[in-house]
Order: structure tokens, then C-alpha cells, then sequence
């Protein structure tokens, strides 16, 4: 059965609700582009006028956190961090590398880097420095262009395809099929399988293979994955006008076999008699009457 994207109607918030505003600290959805400031309330999908202290011309797309704190790094001098009690940006001031934007930091899981071009650093978040990082194999790429399979950390550039050594600190040649020539920017996850779309190209990876085999989608069908995003529970497109939600089929019931559900009776009731010194004698019968049919 083909995956299903339903139009999506959202309340309040912009008239033209892009993808690369909205961003999350990790409890709330925001959508930040310069004026336009709101807050997303999941239950009514309404989004709200939020209001913010210190730095308030904010854009989404150099939102970044290291896994404790949430940044604004907008280049030049625009660097902040966040203090989620008072909705607070104060000034935030680097070592190494003074002016980063957030688009190009990411992170292996482990390490957080920044990666433009040749500038190449890695952040050593106890004293909030960017110290050089030395790269084997690949040493000139973007960070936008990284993305996981939630086991390996991919650069897909075109034909630039490369898997990294956490390890080594090396960038090896990746070879995939299926699809071998495509960007970072166009994979996206629904929290179970990896996507690749861009516009009428639309693939899910084997990862078992390294194989994209092709995708049928129903309701949307043409797209760009960049556009794609997630609030933690249902996973969203938005381009302006065109607003979706997945509506992914339910997965099929595993049933226990007869006889397997025996097994499991007969081996629940087997502990519940070899613990009657740990329960009383009505907490014995309680539990037989739900487990087995004594």
C-alpha cells in the first residue's frame, strides 16, 4: 500500500508557511522568519504570535543546538544563545571562529562541526571554541549536504558520494545503487525509512543493500524533500500554498501463534508459583485469573 499525503489546513501563522523557519527547542515548534515570529500549539494546529527578548529578528535556517543549548547563528556578529525560562536571546561569543552561520553546523551524533567550503572546525563545547578540524578523504564540503540513515553519517553532493569513519575522522567513496547522483538536501526520514525526493525522483533506500528503490506516494506525488519536516509525531511538507500531512498506514498486527501463546501462559504461570514468597496469597490469584485460565 502506497504512503498517503492529505492536505493540511493549519490556523493563524503566516499566509505563505515555508519549511526553513520552522525549527524546535526540543519541546515547542517555532516558525522564525525576521517579523514573523510564531508558536506552534500542536492541539488546535494553530500558530501563535510569539514574542521573544533580546534578538528578535531571528531566522530559522541558522537555528542550531549542541544537545544542551539552543543558538542563533545568523554570521557577522548575530551570534546568541537561548534561554528558554524568560524566551531570551542573549549574546553569545565564540572562540576560534567568531562569525559562523548555524545552515552549516551538524553533527555526527556525538561531535558538533561547522563545515563551509575549506573552513573545516569541530566545537569543543566545554570552553564554546571552534577548533580547526582535519578531515581524511573529503576536506572541502558543505554541511547542509550531510545527512544519517541512523547508523552511518552520508555527504551526497551530485557525484561526490562519501560515508564517514567516526573513527578515523575519514571520508570514504560510497558507492550506491539505485540512485548514485543526488544531494543531501533532498534525503529526509520519516522516523522509520529514508527518502530521497525531488520532484518527480522519488526513492526509499534499502539500507541493508545501499539500493533506492523507487516510491509511489499518493495525494503528493511530486516534491522536494527539503520542504519536509516533523512537529515529533506527524511528518509535514510545506511549501507555501501547498501544506501536507503524511498519513502513513498502520502496521500490520503480530499475532501470536496458538501455540506460542500457550508456551507464554504456561511459563507465567510456572514463575507466579515459584514466587509465592514475594506475594501475598489473593496477589497469586489475581494474577493466575489474568494470565492463565486456571
Amino acid at each position: 500500500m502506497a504512503d498517503t499525503w492529505s492536505v493540511k489546513t493549519w490556523n493563524g501563522g503566516p499566509t505563505f508557511l515555508r519549511v526553513y523557519p520552522i525549527w524546535t527547542d526540543g519541546s515547542d515548534i517555532y516558525y522564525s522568519n525576521n517579523s514573523e515570529q510564531y508558536v506552534l500549539d500542536r492541539s488546535t494546529s494553530t500558530w501563535n504570535p510569539k514574542t521573544w527578548n533580546g534578538y528578535t529578528s531571528l531566522n530559522g535556517t541558522n537555528i542550531w543546538t549542541d544537545g544542551e543549548n539552543i543558538y542563533y547563528s545568523g554570521g557577522n556578529s548575530k551570534q546568541y544563545v537561548l534561554d528558554k525560562s524568560t524566551s531570551t536571546w542573549n549574546t553569545k561569543t565564540w572562540g576560534g571562529v567568531p562569525f559562523i552561520e548555524g545552515k552549516y553546523v551538524w553533527t555526527d551524533g556525538e561531535n558538533i562541526y561547522y563545515s563551509d567550503g575549506p573552513q573545516q572546525f569541530v566545537l569543543n563545547r566545554s570552553t564554546s571554541t571552534w577548533n580547526t578540524m582535519t578531515w581524511g578523504g573529503l576536506t572541502d564540503f558543505n554541511g547542509q549536504n550531510t545527512w544519517t540513515d541512523g547508523e552511518n553519517i552520508y555527504f551526497s553532493a551530485n557525484s561526490k558520494q562519501y560515508v564517514l569513519s567516526k573513527t578515523a575522522l575519514t571520508w570514504y567513496p560510497k558507492t550506491w545503487s539505485g540512485l548514485t547522483n543526488f544531494y543531501g538536501t533532498s534525503v529526509w526520514t520519516d522516523g522509520n525509512d529514508i527518502y530521497y525526493s525531488i520532484n518527480a525522483d522519488q526513492y526509499v533506500l534499502d539500507k541493508s543493500t545501499s539500493t533506492w528503490n523507487p516510491k509511489t506516494w499518493n495525494g503528493l506525488t511530486d516534491f522536494y524533500g527539503g520542504y519536509i519536516w516533523t512537529d515529533g509525531e506527524n511528518i509535514y511538507y510545506s511549501n507555501e500554498l501547498d501544506q501536507y500531512v503524511l498519513d502513513k498506514p498502520a502496521p500490520a498486527p503480530n499475532y501470536v501463534s496458538y501455540n506460542n501463546a500457550t508456551e507464554i501462559l504456561t511459563s507465567v504461570k510456572t514463575y507466579i508459583d515459584g514466587k509465592t514468597d514475594e506475594f501475598t496469597t489473593d496477589q497469586v490469584n489475581t494474577l493466575k485469573a489474568i494470565f492463565t485460565d486456571d
